[in-house]
């Protein structure tokens, strides 16, 4: 993939400094290195050119990302190419210059420091094939692929352009976030199993007056309406509601996102008018044509939002008070037989077959579901209340394992049989030696993991070798085990004695022995040996015989 400006803007600066080293090696720099402290040095990288015309040089580069780069910015680089004593600089700024940098660098820094803004960058790195690094293309996919999720948790959300303004600010994705956060907070569901279907917006009519008093020509102010019950006839006395209606009255309309408006008109414009009048005359002790009524503007208030909701495959329904800003839900747990039928699918897509023998626990909002199939056991850990499948598991029963085996070799010995995380290995003495498998518990597939010489192969080898090395003759295999799927240990015996012998079970190679010989032979090799003695006493010690002897 080629670079673009989105790409760029993306690339933290660690990134931006591994493609500006790729650049200069393709721009024909030696020496291209990294400054490990460039808060110190104020600059990212170290260069060298030998140029054809102008000799050997020494550059160095700055990175700007966060904004555009001022004459300050310049003014600093230029002080940095000096205590390096660099040649040239360059000074890329992913957001361009401002004028006065650019004018700066003409003007004092000509031919000594070379301005890349964002467009240059990506224009030199496509030319030269550098390519977008694997960390970056990443970052770039998982940041779409949130904005589609968002796209569509918020889908429901429409712009409605309302006749009159709001008299407060309202906004439907912070609405929807605060009730997303309380879902995940209260119930542990997680933020992408929300989405919503539906927001409704309740607003208030209310009325703005601009009234003045006759009885004195310095008593005026505005007032506002909504309801009988709450009249502000001094809308001056309260700074941020001033503010709000100040505003307002400047507004012809507004524009929201939501999915539908519901609008409750308490008053009717001319009670609002008499009722604005009396409040007036009541406070400030003056008859009612005394207050001038000069306009009247209506305004909405945002009173109440309410939000239905798909959780997973379960649906909820929030509400939000926004002149209190509480939050209340309303959310039921599926029922059980929900979150059997949920298991049941994830066994189906998993092993093919219906659960069987099912059980069910809930615990801390999560159902524990436990069932078995023909050749299985399953589990999985469901959400009560979303219905995300939170963890599944299958395990190979041990029988359907042997039976396997079974089928794959006829009349073979299991001798080994050991479990670890997701697997087992079983080892399988056939005809022809010992075969190791491997099985995945959770699909039931197993492949050949290894084949071993069979015991009575590798008792030959060691029979001969004990046999013309020790005094010790006519050994057969008495025993025999695998260590660890790879090497074995035989037992060799015979009237003269026992052999433990350990053997590479995969080249039959012998890599330890004991020998121990019964008391029978210990008499019979001393009294070959000293023919001419005879045995008083032989005692069998730990790992050899104590005898004495007397003619």
């Amino acid at each position: 993939m080629e670079w673009s400006l989105e790409i760029l803007q993306e690339a933290s600066r660690e990134v931006l400094v591994e493609a500006l080293i790729n650049l200069l090696d393709q721009m024909g720099f030696n020496n291209v290195e990294k400054i490990e402290t460039p808060e110190e040095w104020g600059i990212e990288i170290l260069a060298l050119r030998d140029d054809p015309i102008a000799g050997f040089e020494k550059y160095v580069v700055k990175i700007k990302q966060e904004a555009l780069a001022s004459s300050q910015d310049i003014e600093s680089f230029g002080e940095a190419i000096m205590r390096a004593k660099a040649d040239k600089g360059i000074f890329l700024a992913t957001h361009g210059f401002t004028k006065d940098a650019k004018l700066l660098v003409g003007k004092e820094y000509k031919g000594r420091m070379i301005m890349w803004d964002g467009e240059k960058f990506v224009e030199e790195l496509n030319e030269r094939k550098v390519l977008v690094s694997k960390e970056l293309l990443e970052k770039i996919e998982k940041k779409r692929e949130q904005e589609k999720l968002e796209e569509r948790r918020k889908g429901a959300l429409k712009i409605i352009k309302l006749d009159v303004p709001l008299l407060y600010p309202f906004s439907a994705e912070k609405i929807f976030d605060q009730i997303a956060s309380l879902l995940e907070r209260e119930y542990k569901i997680k933020k992408e199993d929300i989405l919503l279907k539906k927001l409704t917006l309740e607003v208030l009519v209310a009325y703005i007056f601009s009234w003045s008093s006759q009885m004195d020509e310095n008593m005026k102010d505005k007032a506002l309406v909504p309801s009988r019950d709450e009249i502000f006839p001094f809308v001056s006395k309260n700074g941020e509601l001033e503010k709000r209606v100040s505003k307002a009255l400047l507004e012809n309309g507004s524009v929201i996102k939501a999915s539908e408006i519901r609008v409750v008109e308490p008053l009717t414009p001319s009670e609002a008018v008499l009722l604005v009048k009396s409040k007036l005359a009541e406070d400030l002790k003056v008859s009612q044509s005394d207050i001038i009524l000069h306009s009247r503007k209506k305004v909405y208030i945002p009173q109440k939002a309410v939000l239905d909701l798909q959780v997973g495959v379960n649906f909820a329904r929030g509400r939000v008070d926004l002149k209190s800003k509480e939050a209340t839900l309303k959310i039921e747990p599926l029922p059980k037989e929900k979150l059997i039928e949920i298991a049941r699918e994830e066994c189906r897509n998993l092993l093919g077959e219906d659960l069987e023998n099912i059980s069910l626990n809930i615990k801390d909002n999560v159902a524990i579901i436990n069932g078995q199939v023909s050749r299985f056991l399953f589990g999985a850990a469901v959400h009560t209340y979303s219905g995300r499948v939170l963890k599944r598991k299958s395990k190979m029963r041990k029988d359907a394992i042997l039976s396997e085996v079974n089928d794959r070799y006829p009349g073979g010995k299991v001798i080994s049989f050991t479990e670890k995380e997701n697997k087992a290995i079983i080892d399988v003495l056939t005809p022809e030696g010992i075969v190791i498998l491997e099985f995945n518990l959770e699909n039931g597939e197993y492949n050949i993991k290894g084949e071993l010489l069979h015991p009575y192969n590798l008792a030959k080898i060691g029979k001969d070798l004990i046999e013309s090395n020790f005094d010790i003759k006519h050994l057969k295999l008495g025993d025999f085990k695998v260590i660890n799927h790879r090497d074995i240990e035989l037992v060799l015996e015979s009237e003269d004695g026992k052999v433990l012998l350990k053997a590479d079970g995969k080249s039959g190679d012998i890599m330890d022995y004991f020998v121990e010989i019964t008391p029978q032979k210990a008499r019979k090799i001393l009294l070959e040996k000293y023919s001419e003695w005879r045995i008083k006493k032989i005692e069998e010690l730990k790992h050899n015989y104590k005898a004495e002897l007397e003619q």
